[in-house]
C-alpha cells in the first residue's frame, strides 16, 4: 500500500518528503475501498431482495451513499436487464430475478 501511495505521488509530481502528502493518498484509497464495499452491499441486498430498488427507502436504510452513487448502482441493474422500470420514475425486479430472491 506504501508503494502503491509512493507511485501516486510521484505520478502526480509530488515532492517525495513532502509531510501528509502520502496519507491523504491512502486516506483516499481507502475511502474508494469503502465506497465500493458498500456499493456491493447495496446491490446484494437488492438482488436479494431485502431492500426494494427505490430511492427513498435505500436513502432511509443508511447505507451512507452519496446519492449520485445510488442511481449509478440503479441504472446500472436497469441496463444490465436485472430492474425495470415501474411507476413514478422507480425501478423493481423483474420477474425472473424476483423468483430467485425469494
Amino acid at each position: 500500500m506504501i508503494g502503491l501511495a509512493r507511485t501516486l505521488k510521484s505520478d502526480l509530481g509530488g515532492d517525495y518528503g513532502a509531510p501528509g502528502e502520502t496519507e491523504t493518498v491512502i486516506d483516499n484509497g481507502e475511502y474508494e475501498i469503502e465506497v465500493k464495499k458498500k456499493v456491493a452491499q447495496l446491490t446484494s441486498d437488492i438482488l436479494q431482495g431485502r431492500i426494494p430498488p427505490v430511492l427513498r427507502k435505500i436513502k432511509a436504510a443508511h447505507y451512507d451513499l452519496d446519492l449520485d452513487v445510488v442511481r449509478h448502482v440503479l441504472r446500472n441493474l436497469l441496463d444490465s436487464g436485472i430492474l425495470e422500470q415501474d411507476k413514478r420514475n422507480s425501478y423493481k425486479l423483474r420477474d425472473q430475478f424476483q423468483n430467485i430472491a425469494s
